[in-house]
C-alpha cells in the first residue's frame, strides 16, 4: 500500500503541471488516498508549557501538511512559519484572523493578546468589541455546563466577524461536528475553512468537505474553487461555468496561459477562450496588449515557431534571409585578424536569384546593408549619425506606393515630412497611419505657431 501510494504522488506529480489545488494534494483524484491518524495535542499556556489536561484531537499527514501551506497557513512542523504567518496577519490589520489562526494552533492566551492589543490600532474609538471578546477568551473553561458557554451564546449572535465567530463556536462548540464553522455562508474565507477542515476532521469528513464544496463552487462559477481545483480538468469545468454566467473571457484566458505548460493546455475549450482573448484585442485594436498577450503565452513553449512574415525577393519570389545555407556558403573566407565588424553578412542580391534586391529610398544602398555604413551617413544633418542597432538596419515600406528604405533612415525622414521620399511620388505615407496622422497635425501646429 505504502509504495502504490507513493508511485501515485510520482505520477500526479509528473502529470499535472504547475498548478494544482487541494483535491490533489490530498490525493482525492487518486485510486490509492493517503490515511491519517488523529493525535491529541495539549493547549499553549503564556508561558510556553502545555496544559497536558486539556487535550484536543488533530489529524496530521505530508498531504495535509502541503494543503495548509496552500491555503496561506504555513507549515505546521515548523513553528517559525505559523509565527510569520500570524505576523503578517497583525501587520496588515487582520487581528481577528492572526487571532483565530493562534487559537486552532492551540494558542489561546497568544490569540488574547492579540485581540487585546488591536484595540490601540482600532480607527473606531467606539469599537471594542476585540477587547470584550478578550476578556470573554480569558475565562474559557472545558466544563460544558458553565455559566461562561452560556454568555458565550448569548454573545455569538451579535458578533458580525466571521474570525470572532468560529473562535467561539470552536471553544464552546461541538468538537465532533464542526459544521457551524465550515458551511457559515457568512463565515470565514474559503481558504481559512479548508485549512480548519485538514486539521480537525477526520478522512472521511475531510474528503466528503472538499468534494462537496468542489461540486457547489464549479456549479456557481466561483473562482474561490481553484483552490480546490486547481488548473485541472475539474478546472477547467469551473473556469467554463464562470465564462458562461459571466462571459468573462479576459480572466479564463489569463489563468489559462500563466498555468502552461500543463495538461489543461489541450482542452479544446482552453484553445478557444484564448482565440477569442486575442480576436477581442485585435478588434480593439489593443495590438500591443495582444503582444504581450502571446509572449507570455508561449514563454515555455519548447518548440520554435516559424516566421509568419518575412521579405521575398521580386524577382524569384522566395524569402530572403541572412542565415540562409546559399547566403552562408557564398561568403568569402574571412580571416580570424578581420575586425568582427566586417565579418557581419551584407547580402545586397538575393540569395536565390543573385538579383539585385530593393535599394533604400534615402541611402540608396541595398536591403542588407547596414544603414550607417552609406552615403546617407554623410548628410550634413547630424540626427542620422545614431549608433547602430538591429532595429535601425531593417527593411520597412509603405503598403500603398512599396517604396521604403532602413527603418533608421525612414523614422528620421517622416520626423520632418509626410510625403513619400522618392523624387516623383506624392504617396502621403505618413498619413495612412493613426500615428503618422498624429504627427502630420503635430508638425501642422508648431509650424502654424
Amino acid at each position: 500500500m505504502a509504495e502504490a501510494h507513493r508511485q501515485s504522488k510520482v505520477q500526479t506529480k509528473n502529470n499535472i503541471g504547475r498548478y494544482i489545488g487541494v483535491r490533489v494534494l490530498l490525493g482525492l483524484d487518486s485510486d490509492v488516498r493517503p490515511g491519517s491518524s488523529p493525535e491529541y495535542m495539549a493547549w499553549v499556556t503564556s508561558d510556553g508549557s502545555l496544559r497536558n489536561r486539556l487535550l484536543v484531537r488533530q489529524y496530521t499527514n505530508e498531504e495535509r501538511g502541503k494543503a495548509l501551506q496552500l491555503c496561506g497557513w504555513g507549515d505546521r512542523m515548523n513553528k517559525d512559519s505559523v509565527d510569520k504567518v500570524i505576523y503578517f496577519l497583525q501587520k496588515n490589520n487582520e487581528f481577528t484572523k492572526a487571532a483565530a489562526l493562534a487559537l486552532f494552533n492551540l494558542e489561546i492566551t497568544r490569540a488574547i493578546d492579540i485581540l487585546s492589543n488591536s484595540a490601540s490600532y482600532s480607527l473606531d474609538d467606539g469599537d471594542n468589541s476585540n477587547s470584550t471578546v478578550a476578556m470573554a477568551l480569558a475565562g474559557y473553561t472545558e466544563e460544558r455546563q458553565t455559566l461562561w458557554r452560556k454568555t458565550c451564546t448569548s454573545l455569538l449572535r451579535t458578533l458580525e466577524d466571521p474570525y470572532l465567530r468560529a473562535m467561539f463556536i470552536f471553544l464552546a462548540g461541538d468538537r465532533e461536528n464542526f459544521d457551524d464553522i465550515l458551511k457559515d455562508p457568512k463565515g470565514m474565507m474559503l481558504a481559512d475553512k479548508v485549512a480548519f477542515a485538514c486539521i480537525y476532521l477526520n478522512d472521511d469528513k475531510l474528503n466528503e468537505y472538499v468534494d462537496s464544496m468542489s461540486k457547489k463552487l464549479t456549479s456557481e462559477g466561483n473562482l474561490d474553487g481553484m483552490l480546490l481545483t486547481g488548473l485541472t480538468s475539474e478546472g477547467v469545468e469551473l473556469l467554463q461555468r464562470y465564462v458562461d454566467i459571466t462571459g468573462d473571457i479576459q480572466t479564463a484566458s489569463l489563468a489559462a496561459i500563466y498555468s502552461f505548460p500543463c495538461d489543461s493546455s489541450r482542452d479544446e475549450r482552453v484553445r478557444n477562450w484564448i482565440e477569442l482573448y486575442r480576436e477581442l484585442l485585435d478588434r480593439w485594436r489593443l495590438w500591443h496588449h495582444r503582444a504581450k498577450f502571446d509572449i507570455i503565452r508561449h514563454a515555455n513553449d519548447t518548440v520554435r515557431v516559424t516566421s509568419q512574415s518575412f521579405v521575398s525577393c521580386n524577382f524569384c519570389g522566395k524569402s530572403i534571409a541572412c542565415n540562409m545555407s546559399v547566403a552562408s556558403r557564398s561568403r568569402p573566407f574571412m580571416s580570424s585578424s578581420m575586425p568582427l565588424s566586417s565579418m557581419k553578412p551584407k547580402i545586397t542580391c538575393c540569395p536565390g536569384c543573385r538579383k539585385p534586391l530593393p535599394r533604400c529610398s534615402l541611402c540608396l544602398t541595398n536591403l542588407g546593408t547596414p544603414s550607417g555604413s552609406a552615403l546617407y551617413q554623410q548628410k550634413e544633418k547630424s540626427d542620422f549619425k545614431n549608433v547602430l542597432s538591429p532595429v535601425n538596419d531593417w527593411f520597412a515600406w509603405c503598403q500603398n506606393c512599396r517604396h521604403g528604405g532602413h527603418s533608421m533612415h525612414l523614422t528620421q525622414w517622416f520626423k520632418e515630412h509626410s510625403e513619400c521620399p522618392v523624387t516623383g511620388c506624392e504617396c502621403k505615407c505618413a498619413t495612412l497611419d493613426y500615428t503618422g496622422r498624429l504627427a502630420t497635425i503635430q508638425m501642422a501646429d508648431r509650424a502654424a505657431v
